[in-house]
């Protein structure tokens, strides 16, 4: 008995020496070259084991075919370029280029501007028409006029040269310094009881706002008011109005004219602070307790006796302290 399933049937009659047409030879697979001999043979997988041609025997068997070969292994690709990552040689040249642009371009516009401008002046030279040139803006006609009667300049200007200096002459020096306005056109000047007081001889030295000097005489005082009289020979003096102090408010623009640490002619501006309040102005060997008006126009030493103005150049007041 033949244990080889590839095999075909054994004919027993025939003669034991000779193959048939039908017998095929057929090779058994050791397991071991070693192996003890045996007629056992070692089946094949039927993943592996060889399929009939077609057309042919069962019993015919076809040669193994060699494996094929495993397919080539795809060589890995190249690592993609990791994005926002660049070179310094590429920055460096970056960079370059873009500082080459902006020099460029701040060539080519100040060329241009130097063109453009130079263009406008030929053209507004030649007067050729068409033509635009850049001018600078000019006064509008809502631009508040100087001699407007409600300006500070313009009041200002209206009052100044009836606002005098009067200098205190006590032992042939200078001991006080102070201010007066007119109040009547034949040479008649109000100011402080202090500006004049203790003066030799009731004279005091008036200096006009043109500059000219007079002799003043004191013609009358008060302690009680810290107010005092300067009569002047003048007659062609032009004297301020006086207003209606009691029509005042709190708020109401004010200008303080006179002659601060000397310095003639001055004009500070501010509004009305307070009303009726209670002011110790001059020494002590003469005071005087005075309802007062609060303003915070820059007053100093010098402004004594010079008037406080109101909006429309009427005299509201004089500065005492």
């Amino acid at each position: 008995m033949n244990d080889n399933p590839f095999a075909p049937p054994r004919d027993d009659s025939g003669s034991h020496g000779e193959t048939t047409a039908t017998d095929t030879e057929t090779t058994t697979v050791r397991v071991h070259e070693h192996a003890p001999a045996s007629n056992d043979t070692v089946e094949l997988p039927p993943a592996i084991s060889p399929q009939p041609a077609a057309g042919t025997d069962a019993g015919d068997t076809q040669e193994f075919m060699p494996p094929a070969e495993p397919p080539a292994a795809t060589p890995a690709a190249a690592p993609a370029p990791q994005p926002g990552r660049l070179r310094r040689s590429t920055v460096a040249a970056i960079a370059a280029g873009a500082l080459m642009l902006g020099l460029g371009g701040g060539l080519g516009g100040a060329w241009a501007y130097d063109s453009l401008v130079a263009d406008d002046a030929v053209a507004s030279s030649s007067g050729t028409s068409g033509s635009s040139s850049s001018t600078l803006p000019t006064s509008s006609s809502s631009t508040i006029a100087r001699t407007d009667e409600n300006t500070v300049a313009a009041i200002a200007s209206a009052v100044m040269p009836s606002v005098v200096s009067i200098e205190n002459i006590q032992n042939g020096q200078e001991a006080a310094e102070g201010s007066g306005f007119v109040i009547r056109e034949d040479g008649y000047i109000l100011t402080n009881n202090h500006v004049v007081e203790g003066s030799d001889d009731d004279t005091v030295t008036v200096v006009m706002s043109d500059g000219s000097e007079y002799d003043g005489t004191v013609v009358g005082a008060t302690a009680d008011y810290d107010l005092a009289v300067v009569k002047i020979d003048r007659d062609d003096l032009t004297p301020l109005v006086l207003g209606d102090s009691d029509e005042l408010v709190v708020g109401d623009d004010v200008i303080a004219v006179g002659s601060p640490l000397g310095l003639e002619s001055t004009v500070t501006t501010g509004i009305v602070s307070a009303l009726h309040r209670p002011v110790t102005a001059g020494d002590t060997s003469s005071t005087a307790f005075i309802d007062a008006i609060q303003t915070d126009a820059a007053i100093n030493p010098g402004n004594s006796g010079g008037p406080l103005i109101n909006s429309q150049g009427e005299v509201i007041g004089i500065n005492s302290a």
